[in-house]
């Protein structure tokens, strides 16, 4: 029995260092070089955008928003959906944005809520975001980058 196990091992072994190459050429594939991408700048965010933001916690943050292509957003409208059925708050923002030509950028907006009563516990803030534009601007990346409340999503254009 103890030489049957050893002859199996033995054809184990031989048959793995076999696969190691195959008719003389080698079986590592090289992957393709990483090509950073190029050519973006604030004009490639321009137009109208929808936005999802969301927290670790229940809270999530849906709306939209206007991009000038000159690094200004104008327009803007979250709900802040708290996880308490009845309990969304309405705001409002404004704010900038400068990107890159590899598409990785800055952006800041000023909220303004609402006066509605979920609403009643926030106050207007200046939220900082790390930003990173995709299909020639038509998607955003987004992560806040200045440890507040840590939001993260993405827009997409409409």
């Amino acid at each position: 029995m103890k030489r049957w196990i050893d002859l199996l091992a033995l054809v184990s072994l031989v048959s793995l260092v076999g696969c190691g190459s195959s008719g003389g050429g080698s079986s590592v594939v090289n992957p393709p070089p990483v090509q950073a991408q190029s050519g973006y700048s604030n004009s490639s965010i321009n137009g109208t955008y929808s936005i999802m933001l969301s927290r670790g916690d229940a809270e999530s943050d849906i709306g939209s928003f206007k991009a000038d292509g000159n690094g200004k957003i104008t327009n803007g409208t979250l709900t802040v959906i708290q996880g308490i059925p009845g309990q969304n708050c309405p705001l409002t923002f404004t704010g900038s944005y400068s990107l890159q030509s590899t598409a990785a950028g800055t952006g800041t907006i000023t909220t303004q809520p609402s006066t509605a009563p979920a609403c009643a516990n926030l106050a207007s803030r200046t939220l900082n975001f790390t930003i990173q534009a995709a299909q020639s601007g038509d998607t955003i990346l987004i992560a806040e980058s200045d440890d507040v409340l840590m939001y993260s999503g993405s827009a997409s254009k409409q």
